[in-house]
């Protein structure tokens, strides 16, 4: 990736805590709907897929990037582009949970099935910025668009799905 996209490494330590913190209190504040106990199961499923999926980018990124003398700015460039992407769908996860914690206030907490479209849209609207913002950045950075977009399309997006049908039977949100 380009020079002067770096992020410091203060930055990226807050944006990686971040990240724990935003899927921790997104999959808690499920907690604090009527039926929780069908509906954490589902947000730890969905936090944990989101986890690995972005465990799988970075390795991902590792393997296809060429061994050469950019090799690790390009890496670390990727990098900054995944934790960038990452703290902003955060901050949509993050108002998705004090939307949970206000629901009761809100007069909506005994609506599941308009909670589960609300969240669902929450969700999908999180991957299009998300996806918005990554494709800027890496383009911003000088790598191709289609790139960023099979690593975000299939890379993530899609072993985000698997790990989270996987998932399914041990958490028992699949039935």
């Amino acid at each position: 990736m380009g020079e002067g996209t770096g992020l410091s490494r203060q930055a990226r330590a807050l944006l990686g805590v971040w990240a724990f913190i935003g899927t921790g209190l997104h999959a808690g504040s499920f907690a604090l709907l009527p039926g929780a106990e069908r509906l954490v199961p589902i947000a730890a499923g969905i936090g944990i897929s989101a986890g690995l999926s972005w465990l799988v980018v970075g390795m991902t990124v590792l393997a296809m990037t060429p061994c050469r003398a950019d090799r690790a700015g390009r890496i670390a460039g990727w990098f900054d582009t995944c934790l960038i992407a990452m703290s902003i769908g955060e901050c949509l996860l993050v108002s998705a949970a004090a939307l949970n914690a206000a629901a009761g206030t809100l007069g909506i907490a005994n609506e599941p099935d308009f909670m589960m479209r609300l969240h669902l849209a929450i969700l999908i609207a999180a991957d299009i910025v998300m996806a918005g913002v990554f494709a800027w950045r890496a383009r911003k950075s000088g790598e191709k668009l289609i790139t960023a977009g099979v690593l975000w399309v299939v890379v993530l997006n899609g072993s985000f799905a698997v790990f989270l049908w996987v998932l399914s039977g041990p958490l028992g949100y699949g039935g």
